[in-house]
């Protein structure tokens, strides 16, 4: 029998007459944890009482007590007298701490799965949406069709599932049923970047910025930060006059300076906005999640000393900083010495007891475990190099079972899974870290804290992989390009991993990614002083390039050569006296590789040479419009271009010539299997082509300078082409086998997996 039932009823109902006018008489006096000890302390079970457990709770709830409000709805939860109302308030508190799965779990347990209230079905596809769960778009649908709110997150539901092609028809479809709604012509826009369909974005963020609906400023300020990738600088300083005039956001005004290069502005818009006091609130949270994002540790921090309200996430990190830096911290007494504290460096060196040594990997070949982290599996060249090394490392004698590849994202919709069905044949295990359901392995405490203090993308990129790292414990952990190297490197060295290889695939990041906001550095000098991590490139020219960089010694950077399955490129038959030349250019039409001066040499040779020049384009990226556009402005009339190709055959058909123009290279792809199949090349002397190209005889490549005009470009090859074309091919192919084998890639790779570790870098 419970307490109340060996009461008299005239005393229980006495009991709780004075305990109901008790808890009013505390809430009213807002002593809400008096008013729960008195509910606790009373002789009522809950079960009894849940009216006045209820009533407490809606008044928690109603003055913003969430805390306290949570823990009375716990108490009525064990007492099984928990209400719809109370599962959506949790819920709500969750989503609000940023906890999607916790406020799914609540009300999944509360409702069910199907036929859910409208306000239980919104919160769950809300909560859904944000952890990208699959049923988010089950979920959505029904809700969808007379709801612009519940519309819109179904687009965005499908986008963080990377269903871009679905999410794009979806907000088309809800365009029109919504026309007054520009939300969804933002998702437009962004999703057409996503595709790489920068020219649709940029049309529609100025289209946006002429929307009454639409933010301007904002949208403007996209569209200067596309104009900047696509390097139309003359357009993208016209957009940000606009930009200025429509009175942005500080956020966005710092953001958009900074993209620029106009430090000072940025710098002088932030400390005049403190002086004056003036943005709404919602802005301080805003720029300061913005700068911890861009490794602007100590500018955050002297926000928040200026008494601003930085917002609860930032405040978090910020008080991270002062636990773990209160020296660099301390230090900061104007906005100078604010912006000399920055992420990663600040975090840096790492712990003295990272660099104790470490003996190479004792187990035998057959035992050694390798986990290979890239980015994803895109139509570059440093992509397919990626799977080569994979299937160089099983010739070398390691076998499928002892090699797992992590890739931060397989979204096919962004191009990412290019090479997928090429790394699924070799066997290896993948992991696709964008999906993969983590063990959730706690990590250290410190760990956490540094890695809580990393800027963007490298502190998702670092959490994506720490879990995998701790879960498989591999002896070689292998960073593939820059931004899994660093990654890589970071967890690495934090895991205690026996053997750290990092692998530049290019020249230093500073000459290709001039506007990136974060300085790689001293990130890559501190992982290149402990003795278990070595550094390698894919040219001694790129070599010596990072050596330089990084202020390492001569020879400090390994050189790896690319590798070729040669299987793939059969050498093509001789065939001299042709009239017709095909110039082929195999690349992504980006502005680095410099598609424009491609177009204007070749129509220039057109016009001097006495052969009939064909000309023809491999590739697919941001320039394609731009490109036809061009071709047709200067009378190239018949240039093809061809783009999703991957059979060498198709790719090459019938070139003559290969001809690369790019600003900046590492070791082009191209250039060697266009050799491996005996096609004549020529291509800028920039960064690894040199290495690349046959240096000598009749069928030598032909260098040209850096940066040639396209008169003198088309003059070279003009010269050139005749014993280019009467050379025998199988020349090119003998170059090429000779110095860039798989048995080389495999052999050489090994070695550094297994040597003894460099003293003191």
């Amino acid at each position: 029998m419970n307490a109340r039932s060996d009461t008299p009823s005239g005393e229980a109902d006495q009991d709780y007459g004075r305990l109901r006018r008790a808890l009013v008489q505390l809430c009213a006096q807002k002593a809400y944890i008096e008013a729960i000890l008195r509910l606790e302390a009373s002789d009522l079970p809950v079960d009894e009482v849940t009216e006045l457990w209820e009533y407490l709770e809606r008044q928690l709830a109603e003055t913003g007590e969430e805390r306290l409000a949570a823990t009375v709805r716990a108490r009525l939860a064990q007492a099984g007298r928990y209400t719809p109302q109370m599962a959506l308030a949790d819920a709500r508190e969750a989503l609000g701490k940023g906890q999607p799965a916790r406020a799914a779990r609540i009300l999944q347990a509360a409702f069910g799965a199907d036929d859910l209230p409208a306000p239980a079905a919104r919160m769950l596809a809300q909560a859904l949406t944000q952890t990208a769960h699959p049923q988010a778009v089950d979920g959505l649908r029904a809700l969808a069709d007379n709801d612009s709110d519940m519309a819109l997150m179904t687009v965005d539901a499908l986008r963080g599932q990377e269903r871009l092609h679905e999410a794009q028809d979806r907000c088309r479809s809800a365009a029109e049923r919504f026309p007054s709604d520009a939300r969804f012509r933002v998702r437009l826009a962004r999703i057409a970047a996503a595709l790489n369909r920068w020219d649709e974005a940029l049309a529609g963020w100025m289209a946006l910025a002429q929307d009454p609906n639409a933010d301007r400023a904002t949208s403007l300020g996209n569209a200067v930060r596309l104009l900047i990738r696509l390097e139309r600088t003359g357009q993208a300083a016209d957009c940000f006059a606009e930009f200025l005039h429509a009175e942005p956001s500080l956020p966005d005004l710092v953001q958009v300076a900074r993209a620029l290069g106009l430090e000072e502005v940025a710098s002088s818009a932030i400390q005049q906005a403190v002086l004056a006091g003036a943005p709404p609130l919602p802005e301080w949270p805003a720029l300061a999640e913005q700068l911890l994002d861009t490794g602007r540790l100590g500018e955050a921090l002297w926000l928040d000393g200026e008494g601003l309200p930085v917002g609860k996430t930032a405040q978090e990190a910020l008080s991270t900083a002062r636990r773990l830096l209160p020296e660099r911290v301390s230090q900061i007494d104007s906005w100078r010495a604010a912006q000399q504290l920055t992420s990663p460096e600040a975090l840096l060196p790492f712990p003295p007891w990272f660099g104790l040594r470490r003996p190479a990997p004792d187990r035998p070949l057959n035992q050694l475990r390798v986990l290979l982290v890239n980015a994803g599996l895109g139509s570059g060249g440093a992509e397919r190099q990626f799977v080569m090394l994979v299937r160089a490392l099983l010739r070398a004698g390691l076998r499928a079972d002892q090699i797992d590849v992590a890739l931060f994202s397989l979204s096919a919709d962004r191009g990412r899974a290019h090479f997928l069905a090429d790394l699924q044949a070799t066997g290896v295990t993948l992991h696709d870290l964008q999906t993969r359901t983590r063990t959730h392995l706690a990590a250290e405490p410190d760990f956490r804290d540094r890695m809580q203090l990393l800027p963007s993308p490298l502190r998702q990129d670092v959490a994506a992989l720490d879990d995998l790292v701790g879960t498989l414990r591999p002896d070689i952990l292998h960073g593939w390009q820059d931004r899994a190297s660093l990654a890589a490197g970071f967890v690495g060295a934090h895991h205690g991993t026996g053997r750290i290889v990092l692998s530049a695939r290019n020249m230093q990041p500073a000459l290709r990614d001039r506007h990136n906001r974060v300085d790689d550095r001293p990130l890559y000098r501190a992982l290149c002083s402990l003795p278990n991590v070595s550094l390698s490139a894919n040219a001694a020219a790129a070599a010596r390039d990072y050596e330089a960089w990084l202020e390492l010694a001569p020879g400090s950077v390994a050189t790896i050569n690319n590798a070729l399955d040669f299987d793939r490129f059969s050498l093509r038959p001789h065939q001299t006296g042709s009239e017709v030349v095909t110039i082929v250019g195999v690349f992504r039409l980006a502005a680095n590789k410099q598609p424009l001066l491609w177009l204007d040499t070749v129509r220039r040779l057109q016009r001097m040479s006495t052969k009939r020049i064909v000309p023809r384009m491999v590739g697919s990226g941001p320039l394609a419009e731009q490109v036809l556009s061009h071709a047709k402005a200067i009378g190239l009339e018949d240039l093809t271009l061809d783009g999703g190709l991957s059979d060498p055959s198709e790719i090459y058909g019938e070139a003559d010539v290969i001809l690369l123009m790019s600003r900046i290279e590492g070791t082009p792809n191209v250039l060697l299997e266009a050799q491996a199949m005996g096609i004549a090349a020529a291509a800028c002397d920039v960064g690894g082509v040199a290495e690349a190209l046959m240096p000598q005889g009749p069928a030598a490549g032909l260098l040209l300078p850096p940066s040639p005009s396209p008169e003198d470009a088309a003059q070279r090859i003009a010269e050139w082409l005749p014993q280019a074309l009467e050379a025998p091919r199988h020349l090119r192919a003998d170059y090429v086998r000779a110095r860039f084998s798989p048995e080389t890639l495999g052999q050489r790779t090994l070695t550094l997996y297994t040597a003894q570790e460099h003293s003191d870098g």
